[in-house]
């Protein structure tokens, strides 16, 4: 077992005061350069300046506001938690190569360095055992972000603090298993995200899409960057109705073109200015894993994706996709926010309908349920159609929906009123409505679910 004492390396991990942290080596060598025994090339530093400067160019002709965000770095930040003989000598990279070198940079890049060290003296911006910021230093950020656009919002509108027992990347490292109590924000709104992460290897190239239909505007934002800025995206949707985020180290302008956002951030954390990749030498993404036997990310995500990038020449694919999202604000009685599948069609925010397969169906994460209570879900459904619903749902004892676990009744043309007597207790918070078994449309005009006297 790995004795942890301050001042000591293991595994590429610097234990530091108070318990924190640090990455001390690896890929991107961030302690050699940001005690100065490492510096970027002159070529780096030109990459990351022309990059800027052509990127505001481009979006400048397009209208399309742009800001290039740097994190600073966990030991520029907390330098007074680093021990010796490294605190002595620490130093920001982006202050003392890239600004030292090429003064402009400082206006075309946002990097909150003296923010991040005010707010931390009031409570902590980075989290004990990992690299990345907490909710608070997250926070900070975003908000500056807002602000270059005039778009800043209360976080007490959206957000409540509440805390929680976590671990961190650098723990993993020194493969410890204590945790420590940090507070974090939880949104007190509901958006939708889609993720291709499960489906790769790493997080190289991973897309993340974020949906909030009742955002302060309908302005569009489109990221490119790393980790540090993903974590923030739940804290730009109350503003974003769509926001596509990119891990690249590039620009995409063929993404731009696609997905024609208002706003578009570039990122990265300070300790990728080791090495800067020109943007004239990138490759395109959009479709950079298609037909990879290994590469299957979820319907829902390929339908959420193509959407945004219909968004431009295809504007119908995406409201169509907009409007089937919306379906959850129908607020059926009991039964969450609903999620319609590929095969169901929505064509109204009424209620209006069609099924497009023969395998339509609904999920509802019914977090209402209680185990101990038996329930009957009412169904009040008009169809062009003769056929068959189903309820679909889980117990305890099983993982998937299966017929074992079903209860079907015969639609008919015209107005149907159903009642689907669930007969198992111990109910899990999911449950899955096949309204009809064939192609049609159909109108859900009431369902509810009711706990059984």
């Amino acid at each position: 077992m790995i004795t942890i004492e301050h001042g000591s390396i293991h595994n590429n991990v610097l234990i530091g005061s108070e318990g924190h942290l640090f990455l001390f080596d690896g890929g991107q060598r961030p302690f050699a350069f940001s005690i100065g025994d490492a510096r970027p090339s002159t070529q780096d530093i030109m990459h990351l300046l022309n990059n800027l400067a052509q990127r505001n160019r481009s979006l400048a002709a397009l209208g399309i506001p742009f800001l290039h965000v740097i994190y600073p770095s966990k030991e520029i930040v907390l330098k007074d938690m680093v021990p010796a003989p490294w605190r002595e000598k620490i130093q920001s990279l982006f202050l003392s190569s890239y600004i030292s070198e090429q003064p402009a940079l400082a206006d075309m890049s946002l990097y909150p360095l003296d923010s991040l060290i005010a707010i931390n003296r009031i409570q902590p911006v980075f989290r004990v055992l990992d690299t990345h910021m907490t909710d608070a230093g997250t926070m900070t950020v975003t908000q500056h972000v807002l602000e270059k656009w005039g778009l800043q919002y209360e976080v007490t509108q959206f957000f409540v603090t509440s805390q929680e027992e976590r671990s961190g990347d650098l723990a993993g490292m020194l493969e410890l298993k204590n945790k420590v109590s940090e507070e974090i924000l939880k949104p007190t709104f509901s958006f939708l995200t889609f993720d291709n992460r499960s489906s790769l290897p790493g997080n190289t190239d991973n897309i993340c899409i974020v949906h909030y239909p009742e955002s302060m505007t309908r302005k569009r934002l489109l990221i490119f960057g790393d980790s540090f800025i993903k974590y923030a995206l739940p804290f730009f949707a109350p503003v974003f109705r769509d926001i596509v985020y990119v891990r690249s180290t590039t620009f995409q302008p063929d993404m731009v073109d696609l997905m024609t956002p208002d706003f578009v951030i570039s990122s990265n954390a300070e300790r990728y200015l080791c090495k800067v990749d020109a943007d004239a030498c990138s490759k395109p993404m959009i479709f950079k894993h298609y037909g990879k036997a290994d590469y299957a990310p979820p319907p829902a995500f390929i339908e959420a994706y193509t959407a945004q990038l219909s968004w431009n020449h295809h504007h119908s694919v995406y409201e169509a996709w907009s409007r089937k999202m919306q379906v959850g604000r129908l607020n059926w009685e009991g039964l969450g926010v609903c999620q319609p599948n590929q095969q169901v069609e929505v064509l109204d925010l009424k209620g209006n309908f069609r099924s497009t397969g023969s395998d339509p169906f609904l999920t509802f994460p019914s977090t209402s349920i209680s185990p101990d209570k038996q329930y009957a879900l009412e169904l009040d459904i008009r169809s062009d159609v003769e056929s068959i619903a189903a309820v679909y749902f889980l117990t305890e004892e099983n993982e998937r929906f299966s017929e074992k676990n079903t209860v079907k009744l015969p639609v008919s043309c015209g107005n149907n009123k159903l009642l689907f007597i669930l007969p198992a207790a111990r109910l899990r918070s999911i449950l899955r409505l096949d309204p009809l078994a064939c192609q049609g449309n159909f109108t859900i005009n009431n369902a509810a679910l009711k706990v059984i006297d």
